[in-house]
């Protein structure tokens, strides 16, 4: 009768042990998906970001100035514009039916904006080499934070990969870092021609107006600190439940042990009443 009740009493907790697996292992997959989504998001708002590198409308400079008569006397006011980018310059006009230019190449050509003009040249000029310094300066900050969204990535697709306790799930200084270099690249840039449309307002140079590649990169900055929110909140569940799944398994093993104990004890009982049982009186002399 004891046997019967160790037995059923054992079936129960193998029932109940076979549950709780399966419950841990479907939080663990619903845990996966979730990196899997955050790799998903990444990748997408990562490709935004390239995509606001690549395209040429960053900053369209509008300039109203004196175009020069031929007699040298000052003309009509002429509008012209170009599409000024981190690295290049994109003007519709091109040259030799190139529109893409190097800034040295841009300042080199015929169509260079400030040829045009004799009223304020120098300030054009200035201002151009400006942007250009800029421009060099806020790819190098940009162009960092990219590499390091490429190391986030490689360390996303390496932590949905792996499933044990993972040094690298910490990411302390990445994601502050990857945030200070796209805010410092988009800032920078923004601040100084903000500074340029302000101090010099009695200039035609605040005609100026940032493009969709510009925008489409700042909107990607929200997007990944949002990742990175919804990264902290996965990464705490996930150290949860690795953190109950050692306990129970702790537990699990100290309970095998006292149940085989307990066992052990039972059968040497048992053993022992079997051996009185069987044991006869000695006939008196």
């Amino acid at each position: 009768m004891l046997r019967d009740s160790l037995v059923s009493s054992t079936s129960s907790a193998d029932e109940e042990k076979m549950l709780q697996d399966l419950q841990r292992k479907q939080q663990m997959k619903i845990i996966q998906n979730n990196f899997t989504l955050l790799i998903i998001l990444n990748i997408i708002n990562f490709l935004l970001f390239l995509f606001s590198f690549s395209f040429y409308m960053w900053y369209n400079l509008q300039m109203e100035l004196t175009e020069s008569s031929s007699n040298g006397e000052k003309g009509q006011k002429t509008q012209q514009r170009v599409w000024l980018n981190m690295l290049y310059v994109f003007d519709e006009q091109g040259q030799d039916g190139q529109h893409y230019l190097t800034f040295q190449t841009y300042k080199d050509s015929d169509i260079f904006i400030c040829k045009k003009f004799t009223d304020q040249q120098d300030f054009c000029e200035n201002k151009i080499s400006q942007m250009q310094l800029i421009g060099y300066i806020s790819f190098g900050a940009l162009f960092i934070g990219v590499i390091l969204q490429c190391v986030d990535l490689y360390r996303l697709i390496k932590l949905r990969a792996s499933h044990g306790n993972r040094s690298g799930i910490k990411a302390f200084w990445l994601h502050p870092t990857i945030i200070i270099f796209y805010i410092s690249g988009f800032s920078l840039y923004f601040i100084v021609v903000l500074y340029n449309q302000i101090a010099n307002s009695e200039m035609s140079f605040n005609l100026g107006s940032f493009g969709a590649s510009f925008w489409i990169g700042i909107a990607s900055i929200p997007i990944y600190i949002v990742l990175t929110i919804y990264y902290r909140k996965t990464k705490n569940k996930l150290k949860s439940s690795e953190l109950v799944n050692n306990l129970i398994q702790k537990i699990d093993v100290f309970e095998q042990t006292q149940k085989e104990k307990k066992k052990m004890n039972i059968n040497s009982n048992t053993a022992n009443q079997s051996m009185s049982s069987n044991q006869k009186p000695e006939p008196p002399f």
